[in-house]
């Protein structure tokens, strides 16, 4: 007899899954594995930059025209071409040996290649911390193995932590790429894997996670680190640069390059300097193009330094005209050097401001810059460029036409007498060749000075042309002695 009333009970139907061991861990495992794998490049690309930074090529590059945005998307691009063969090789490797068999190979490729662009955005953010290599390098061994220690503990209290929790999480690279690989394997368990129509979809009714949001915390996490090195970069470069007031991404003139000119009184006033110091007479028919009032510039020894603080500029005040050559002369630590570093926004003045081209040295360096160059006392080259490559690259850091750039570099070849060494790689050169090389611009330090005659006379024809005449502009080297 049968019994209608009795309550019975069905289970739902599931789709089948595979219990498989390899499958359940493998999200940590590759997590730690790809760690490990990438840890050696992470440092070496926090590394370079660092090394950029102290041997002052990025800040060279800088007065010489060239804008922050593009510095940093070239690394970006370099870095990413570099380790794009890991990012087309892993999802093959994956799809391919039976790994993740099931899942779109294009879902993977993406899966990779944001793991891979949040590592270089995370190296960026380390970098703008440190001004020296051997530093970066060992911190960022340490904080890379940092981003990937949640991965730890997640496999074990996975039911414990929030949704919530594991997205804040996944604000570490490597922890949101740990998340990935096991929601990638729970998908392959289901003998489903991967697939566009599953992306968004949760795990289950008890775990809401899903891949659309690992993808969506790791676009978010390249956007972070990006804009974090983007302004803590900004306003604190480090040894070299100018740093920007904290407000600076609220500033209209930031972002349309258009900055209020600066007037001679306002110069004067903020520095409290009268034409009575004055030593010699200005001349009346030229145009003041570089206005230093009041110039100071104090060295801070640290703490526990027994020289303390050390006056390398004191109150300079110096007028400098267009269409004239003006040389300091002085001794070692008389502070030439640290004027022309100074003017050109390396460091940052202790007291006092100059005014070049209208544009105040303390707030306008970036619009200062597109009329600015220097060539300093080291070496501003790249190894691997050829002198050609670096002559090319100089002309177009200031805007030269593309259509002018190769006769430019052709004439530029002849008047420095390095046509036999056009395909030679910079670090082959001598001494003497590479001060050829150098980007030599309208300030010239001291180290020019060092040349031999026959480099000085090439010196002179560039600054004053055929004719003698000062061209325009103003060119302002400094030097020792006066020979």
């Amino acid at each position: 007899m049968l019994c209608y009333s009795c309550p019975t009970l069905q289970q739902f139907p599931y789709p089948p899954t595979s219990q498989d061991p390899f499958l359940s861990r493998l999200g940590f495992s590759l997590s730690l594995l790809l760690m490990l794998a990438f840890i050696y490049t992470f440092s070496q690309i926090v590394k370079e930059l660092v090394i950029e930074k102290e041997t002052r090529i990025r800040e060279s590059m800088l007065m010489m025209g060239l804008r922050q945005w593009v510095l940093w998307a070239s690394w970006f691009i370099k870095q990413l071409l570099f380790m794009s063969v890991w990012v087309l090789a892993f999802p093959i490797l994956m799809k391919y040996t039976n790994v993740w068999p099931k899942s779109a190979i294009f879902l993977l490729l993406i899966f990779f290649l944001l793991y891979v662009m949040s590592i270089i955005a995370f190296g960026f953010l380390v970098s703008v911390w440190f001004n020296s290599p051997r530093v970066s390098l060992i911190v960022s061994f340490i904080l890379f193995f940092i981003s990937f220690v949640p991965m730890l503990f997640i496999p074990f209290f996975t039911a414990k932590i929030p949704y919530g929790g594991k997205l804040a999480l996944s604000l570490l690279s490597n922890t949101a790429f740990g998340q990935g690989a096991m929601v990638i394997s729970h998908w392959e368990e289901s003998r489903l894997g991967l697939q566009w129509d599953n992306v968004a979809k949760p795990l289950s009714i008890e775990e809401p996670l899903n891949m659309g949001a690992i993808f969506g915390m790791m676009i978010c996490d390249i956007v972070l680190y990006l804009l974090l090195a983007w302004y803590i970069d900004a306003v604190k470069p480090g040894t070299y640069g100018i740093p920007k007031p904290l407000y600076f991404p609220l500033l209209p003139s930031y972002w349309t390059g258009k900055a209020r000119k600066s007037s001679a009184a306002d110069a004067e006033e903020s520095s409290g300097w009268h034409d009575a110091q004055a030593h010699e007479k200005e001349p009346t028919d030229r145009e003041a193009g570089i206005k230093i009032k009041g110039l100071t510039k104090v060295y801070d020894q640290g703490l526990f330094s027994r020289r303390g603080k050390t006056l390398a500029v004191d109150s300079l005040n110096l007028n400098m005209y267009e269409g004239q050559i003006t040389a300091l002369l002085g001794h070692n630590g008389a502070g030439k050097t640290t004027t022309i570093s100074i003017l050109t926004g390396l460091y940052t003045p202790t007291g006092g401001t100059a005014v070049i081209n209208g544009y105040d040295i303390r707030s306008n360096m970036d619009q200062i810059r597109h009329s600015l160059g220097i060539c300093p006392q080291h070496n501003v080259l790249f190894d691997r460029l050829t002198v050609r490559e670096h002559l090319k690259l100089f002309a177009m850091l200031k805007g030269m036409p593309r259509k002018e750039v190769d006769r430019e570099v052709a004439s530029m070849l002849q008047d420095l007498q390095l046509v036999d060494k056009t395909k030679t790689a910079a670090k082959n050169l001598s001494g003497g060749m590479k001060r050829k090389l150098s980007p030599d611009r309208r300030v010239e330090d001291s180290g020019a000075g060092r040349a031999n005659i026959r480099n000085g006379s090439i010196c002179q024809e560039s600054y004053l042309g055929p004719a003698g005449q000062a061209q325009g502009g103003q060119d302002h080297p400094t030097h020792h002695s006066l020979h």
